[in-house]
């Protein structure tokens, strides 16, 4: 189960990373997407440069509305990513914590000092 909470922490967190950054350009035109998004609502090339988060000078509107709707599914997989990787995160701790008081092998702190505790000799422990 560690293995897969762990897998599916990171998925949500690229998930939450990519849709962030795709928020990021369309909302304030900020790297690596924002020149994109800023060329695609100009009204010319020219005024690519006058197009600033927040502001309708230079912006072809319906280029503009375009790039809103783009902008929506990615809106809300953000949201929805958001609250899955709350409740992950509090049931991946949860677990640890069962983890750590069912079995008694010092889980949490060989995640600080690096050295594990078995309160068993592991089933592959190889003593050559």
């Amino acid at each position: 189960l560690a293995r897969l909470m762990v897998t599916l922490l990171f998925i949500l967190l690229t998930t939450q990373a990519v849709t962030g950054l795709v928020l990021g350009g369309t909302d304030v035109y900020m790297p690596p997407f924002g020149e994109s998004f800023k060329a695609w609502v100009a009204e010319s090339p020219q005024t690519e440069t006058l197009v600033e988060p927040y502001s309708k000078d230079g912006v072809n509107e319906a280029a503009y509305q375009q790039m809103r709707e783009f902008r929506s599914p990615f809106k809300e997989i953000h949201e929805i990513v958001f609250w899955l990787l709350s409740l992950a995160i509090i049931l991946h701790i949860l677990g640890v914590v069962y983890s750590e008081l069912r079995e008694r092998n010092g889980l949490v702190s060989a995640m600080f000092t690096g050295k594990k505790v078995f309160k068993d000799t592991p089933v592959d422990w190889d003593e050559d």
